[in-house]
């Protein structure tokens, strides 16, 4: 057995300690950063759900409508896009002031086509979701402005619709040099968080919906799970319910994936001080033998 190494005070100690192999200090400094790792875990998980319950609270207030209609522009940009894939042919989309949104076209597959509007809403959740964990605010910002410019080139079919997405293009524009990084979290999150949980409410009122589709000024407006419903001849409730499914088992998944990802990052970002400095603070520096504690190799 090799004698215990103990920390030592002198500054020309060696830059591995005598008897400790490389592989166990690997192995401390995993422990090390997931130690130092939890507590950012369990608040981003925290914030985050607390995020999934002010978007709940304000979903039926006024103010909260224009993050909803760029979802539901995101939900009719899936129904482009499935179109294209299956070989359709698509003349525009359009949504309207009161939430509800429209995709004309002809060809392709009708199912995918039909199916992909709740998937790819949650799927751009997801994303947003996804790359804010791992990427600088800035650089999602700009993912979002390319899905948002995307849908200039699918058609917009009506005044508002334009008007409607002109305006969101200058505000994300002006966000990009107005907003701060914590502040584009912010709304990336936001956004995020209302494409995730719109299939699920969306999906849910078609349990409360008339037998033909969702009442639109008057009009009747068929809906997503009705169609399919039609085309595959199951149950709207069955289908409305797989969705909803779908959504509850993903959300926390996203949720767990994302805190951890935040919390390494912020471990990074914290802990990467000068030597000085965390010595002063009596921090452990995986890379400096002086803050290892006692090893014993048997």
């Amino acid at each position: 057995m090799t004698p215990p190494y103990r920390r030592g005070g002198g500054s020309a100690a060696p830059k591995r300690p005598p008897g400790v192999h490389p592989a166990l200090l690997e192995a401390h400094r995993a422990d090390w950063k997931k130690a130092r790792a939890l507590p950012f875990v369990r608040r981003s998980v925290f914030v985050q759900l607390g995020m999934f319950a002010v978007v709940l609270a304000v979903w039926h207030v006024p103010v909260f409508n224009p993050i909803k209609l760029l979802v539901v522009l995101f939900h009719e940009m899936s129904h482009v896009v499935a179109a294209w894939l299956t070989g359709g042919v698509v003349f525009g989309i359009a949504v309207d002031p009161g939430g509800a949104g429209i995709t004309l076209g002809m060809g392709g597959s009708p199912l995918v086509i039909m199916a992909a509007g709740y998937a790819g809403s949650l799927a751009v959740g997801c994303l947003l979701y996804y790359l804010s964990a791992r990427w600088d605010a800035t650089q999602v910002w700009m993912v979002l402005i390319a899905i948002s410019c995307l849908s200039l080139l699918m058609g917009w079919l009506n005044d508002f619709t334009a008007t409607f997405g002109v305006g969101t293009l200058v505000l994300m524009v002006l966000g990009t040099v107005m907003l701060r990084e914590k502040g584009k979290t912010l709304v990336l999150r936001l956004i995020a968080t209302t494409s995730c949980l719109y299939s699920l409410i969306d999906v849910a009122g078609e349990l409360q919906m008339t037998p033909d589709g969702f009442q639109l000024r008057g009009q009747t407006i068929g809906s997503d799970v009705g169609q399919l419903a039609t085309l595959t001849g199951l149950p709207a409730g069955l289908i409305a319910g797989a969705w909803i499914l779908v959504g509850v088992v993903a959300i926390p998944l996203l949720v767990r994936y994302s805190a951890r990802a935040e919390a390494n990052n912020e471990v990074k970002m914290r802990f990467r001080r000068p030597r000085l400095h965390q010595l002063r603070h009596g921090l452990y520096d995986p890379d400096n033998i002086d803050t290892i504690p006692e090893h014993t190799i048997r």
